[in-house]
């Protein structure tokens, strides 16, 4: 447990860092959309939505780049075979206390927050935009950690899951639109 509050007490350390030209960039990006005719509601909107989906992706590259060690060894761990890293984990571990159920369980909450804002962004087809959008990103990272982070697990798994996560996430964006009938401006 002291390990998880100091990976997060550094991840919000680089994200506190990082949110300075966000911010910069949303306060210019809602003055473009309001020079550009749309209405000041509609211009907050988005780029509220927009900039929150900005922390959200540099969440999820500060969590899987910066922050988490590479396992015990020098080579890259490869794993191709669909939910074998999971069936292993929820085969051989205690799943009360164990650190593989721990790192599944937030690889699908990492990328709930991103599904959730990409489905907002993107309403017309909240769960296909959220899952292609986390599949995009998910592979992008495991293909960075396979190309430049030596040591790293590239794990067919994590898609699965960091898609699922995405998944969720525009679930509950749809779900927030059927019960207060709210859609994006």
């Amino acid at each position: 447990m002291i390990e998880l509050r100091a990976d997060i007490g550094q991840v919000l350390a680089y994200l506190w860092v990082c949110s300075v030209p966000v911010v910069i960039a949303a306060y210019l990006l809602g003055r473009h959309h309001i020079r550009q005719g749309t209405d000041r509601r509609s211009a907050i909107y988005r780029t509220l939505v927009d900039a929150l989906l900005a922390m959200s992706l540099l969440g999820i590259i500060v969590v899987t780049m910066v922050v988490s060690q590479p396992p015990a060894g020098d080579g890259s761990f490869v794993n191709i075979v669909p939910l074998r890293s999971v069936w292993n984990v929820l085969t051989s571990s205690d799943l009360r206390t164990s650190t593989p159920v721990r790192n599944l369980l937030l690889n699908v909450l990492l990328f709930v927050p991103s599904g959730f804002l990409v489905a907002l962004r993107l309403p017309q087809h909240p769960l296909r935009f959220a899952c292609l959008a986390g599949l995009a990103v998910s592979l992008l990272v495991e293909a960075t950690q396979f190309a430049l982070l030596r040591g790293r697990a590239v794990d067919i798994d994590d898609l699965i899951l960091n898609t699922l996560g995405a998944v969720l996430g525009g679930g509950l964006a749809l779900v927030m639109f059927k019960l207060f009938a709210v859609r994006a401006p």
